[in-house]
């Protein structure tokens, strides 16, 4: 503060109408918002200085997706659980050029289609790669890609398919999605990390006729001991083993009793946990 004369200044505090009492409080005030910061923590990046923590924690389990949509892309959040109302709101508002009328039924790449519900059942899994809207009314097509995969790509979506392939015409309905997950629980290959599980698989392989890394019938037995648990009753260790059979005679289309060991391991990695970037990787 500025120094005041000897005259200017007050033998009493309380002579100044209570500024020092109001100091203090201010000083207070200003140390409780410290404290409160700091116990906070920075806040979350994307969120505002002010915002609040349920709204710092709101912003962080958002994903976000690129989508394209004639010629555009733009990022789009995505939450666990939320509405298709919600992400065709997000989309009209990103995408000028979405033709008015039309909704946004499922999202698409080169290889499969999938539905709005399998998007915001597990948003984590859609950041790695860059996805095209699959639009129906309103003129709009399936994002830039020809006429015959939008025919395919709209039937697919009017179908009980909640998954399809496009190029071998194969879809899964939720039935086929309930029995994986049930699966995938009662045999803890959903909390096994896909890695570990390829390593298991191919520490049992060897080398076919032509060089090329096979997994006889043999080996995918032994493999299936190790990887199942073994906390659990025979007849359900024979239920399992039962289901997870059908994904090696899946692959052995000669009935040779023997599989190719890329072809095997990229099926089955649709038991285990793990981002799909991280298993094509693989």
């Amino acid at each position: 503060e500025t120094p005041r004369a000897p005259s200017q200044r007050s033998a009493d505090p309380r002579a100044a109408g209570g500024s020092l009492t109001s100091h203090a409080r201010d000083a207070r005030a200003c140390l409780r918002r410290q404290i409160r910061r700091r116990q906070q923590g920075p806040p979350e990046r994307g969120a505002p200085e002010g915002a609040s923590a349920p709204a710092r924690r709101a912003r962080a389990m958002a994903h976000t997706v690129l989508v394209r949509h004639n010629g555009e892309v733009h990022p789009i959040l995505v939450k666990k659980g939320m509405t298709a109302d919600d992400f065709n709101r997000s989309c009209s508002i990103a995408f000028a050029n979405l033709a008015e009328g039309a909704r946004v039924t499922g999202l698409r790449d080169d290889i499969s289609q999938y539905t709005l519900e399998l998007l915001f059942q597990y948003p984590s899994e859609f950041e790695a790669n860059e996805y095209h809207l699959v639009v129906q009314g309103g003129g709009g097509g399936g994002g830039g890609g020809s006429s015959a995969s939008s025919a395919a790509s709209a039937a697919a979506a009017g179908s009980e398919n909640i998954l399809y392939f496009e190029s071998c015409d194969l879809g899964l309905t939720p039935a086929d999605c309930t029995d994986v997950k049930a699966l995938t629980q009662l045999s803890g290959l959903g909390d096994a990390a896909f890695e570990d599980v390829h390593d298991t698989f191919a520490r049992a392989a060897s080398a076919g006729p032509d060089g090329v890394p096979v997994l006889t019938k043999d080996a995918f037995d032994a493999c299936l001991n190790q990887l199942l648990p073994t906390s659990v009753s025979a007849e359900a260790r024979a239920r399992m083993y039962a289901m997870l059979v059908k994904a090696f005679y899946l692959s052995d289309r000669t009935e040779a009793q023997c599989v190719n060991f890329a072809e095997f391991v990229a099926g089955f990695a649709l038991f285990c946990r793990g981002r799909k970037s991280d298993k094509l990787a693989l």
